[in-house]
């Protein structure tokens, strides 16, 4: 049987409703054909964990789907991660995909290409929404208005202490401090090790200093205002966004002494395992590099003399496991992955002029028909002509706006913002391997 997937987030007068959207996609296939709809109202495309979504996969991992057709491809997923994982299971699977809007059948190498471009620039739609709302957050944050939400465990709602809850928050550090696992300190005051963990890494709880802002700002948040905004004793609101982490300062009163948080962020940090999480604001490759001496993962910093040069350091030589790495520069690394990456960008963009041609190929086809009907025909079939016509102009407008976007890509990549870069980057490069004498970029 085919399957036809439709999802809407929010219904809107200009959007396209669920029914409309499956009224489409239906109006595509054979009515002798058995149809079997599944549709999410109500849920965002960023993910995949949606009820009916999750239906039509064990369907067609019990090979009951044979085909998926669905308005539009961000019906599917606005993440080309997501979509990349499920296009490989249906593409194992041999199931086709559809879609009504793009005109696009994945049997085909052309639609298998225009996918992945397709679905590339919906995740950065997505991405400038998600930019839009985070900015509204962050300037509400600058200003100490409130944000919204429930305060954490330990505060009542209106963000004063809460005597009893505050008490267990205390001794969620002190016995993490002593040694005890998160999974331990939760069966011991009777909730999950996963809230153990949110609230010693929280620092909403502790009492602001200096040293705790010299903390946050090393292991990667970004401040939100100036460090004068900060206040002694007074909380800090930690805000993770598009997968940056920021801090923001607080009208609120911490109740750990700075010293205890610290000292358990520090237990954290020895414990915690390398990883690309790339959270940082100081290169659009970070996340990426690796050091090619222990294989460990590195950050970006400056080079504490207030120097604008930002050099490259591996994580292992705190913990003492490497020797690290000497004078190497990220403007360095980073010319050489902007010349890669202009390059890889121009590659995704060749298949294009196949388009272009073939557009081509299909005008010149319907000018000669056109052309055939006015010599040939006594009686002229104006309606045919006008039809063809009509053929001819969109075909047109296609190409040459293909034209454009051909000749303006080679300059893109330079435009592109930080944000924008490090997206791409992500998706494009899994690793750069540095060491002094060399730097090795890898390619998903």
């Amino acid at each position: 049987m085919y399957a036809i997937y439709a999802r809407q987030s929010v219904e809107k007068k200009d959007s396209i409703s669920i029914s409309m959207q499956i009224d489409l996609c239906k109006s595509r296939l054979p009515c002798e054909e058995t149809v079997e709809v599944y549709k999410d109202k109500g849920y965002s495309g960023t993910n995949i964990n949606r009820p009916d979504f999750q239906r039509m996969l064990n369907d067609a991992r019990r090979g009951l789907i044979r085909g998926i057709i669905v308005y539009k491809l961000d019906r599917i997923s606005r993440s080309l991660a997501d979509f990349a994982r499920l296009w490989e299971e249906l593409e194992q699977r041999k199931i086709e995909l559809f879609s009504y809007s793009e005109g696009l059948d994945t049997k085909t190498p052309m639609g298998q290409m225009l996918v992945k471009l397709l679905i590339m620039f919906a995740e950065m739609e997505q991405k400038t929404i998600s930019a839009r709302i985070r900015d509204n957050y962050h300037a509400r944050a600058e200003k100490k208005l409130p944000l919204g939400g429930i305060p954490p465990f330990g505060y009542n709602r209106d963000w004063t202490e809460n005597t009893e809850e505050s008490n267990i928050v205390r001794q969620c550090y002190s016995r993490y401090i002593a040694g005890k696992s998160f999974d331990r300190i939760g069966r011991q005051l009777g909730f999950s090790g996963t809230k153990a963990a949110r609230i010693i890494r929280n620092p909403a709880y502790v009492m602001c200093s200096c040293d705790v802002i010299s903390s946050l700002v090393a292991s990667g948040y970004n401040l939100l205002g100036s460090s004068d905004d900060f206040r002694d004793n007074y909380g800090i609101l930690a805000i993770r966004s598009e997968g940056e982490h920021f801090a923001a300062p607080a009208n609120h009163r911490g109740f750990i002494e700075p010293e205890i948080w610290l000292a358990a962020q520090e237990l954290i940090n020895l414990h915690k395992p390398s990883s690309n999480g790339g959270s940082g604001n100081t290169s659009w490759l970070q996340g990426l590099i690796l050091c090619g001496k222990c294989g460990g993962s590195c950050y970006i910093r400056d080079n504490g003399k207030g120097r604008p040069y930002l050099y490259i350091t591996c994580r292992g030589k705190r913990n003492g496991s490497c020797d690290g790495l000497r004078g190497i520069r990220a403007e360095t690394v980073e010319s050489l992955a902007d010349e890669t990456m202009s390059s890889e960008i121009e590659k995704l963009f060749i298949g294009e002029k196949m388009i272009i041609n073939e557009s081509e190929h299909f005008i010149d086809e319907i000018e000669a028909e056109i052309l055939r009907i006015i010599e040939e025909s006594k009686n002229t079939d104006t309606i045919r002509l006008l039809s063809l016509e009509h053929k001819r102009e969109l075909l047109m407008r296609k190409s040459a706006g293909r034209i454009i976007s051909q000749q303006s890509v080679k300059s893109m990549w330079k435009k592109l913002s930080f944000s924008e870069k490090k997206a791409i980057a992500r998706i494009l490069i899994k690793n750069i391997i540095v060491t002094e004498e060399k730097t090795i970029l890898i390619l998903r």
